[in-house]
């Protein structure tokens, strides 16, 4: 909620059109409903004041691939 907050305070009118990317090393403890109620309405606070419409961004999710984590810094338990 405090994200949400400050992100109203700011205009970014000219990301508009872009759609709301986030990173993840696991999924596993995020639910659907979660990224595309909370999650999605945070980051997007500022994009709704700029459409001044309950038009919701698109949301695009980017998260490692296995030999990604297995080659990282902490390996397999970094994944936990």
């Amino acid at each position: 909620m405090r994200l949400r907050s400050v992100l109203r305070k700011i205009e970014l009118e000219r990301f508009k059109q872009a759609p709301i990317v986030a990173q993840y090393s696991s999924l596993g403890s995020l639910s659907l409903k979660y990224l595309k109620g909370e999650f999605l309405e945070s980051l997007s606070a500022s994009k709704r004041v700029c459409l001044k419409s309950a038009t919701k961004p698109k949301l695009e999710l980017i998260w490692p691939t296995m030999e990604q984590v297995r080659t990282s810094l902490e390996g397999w338990q970094g994944g936990n």
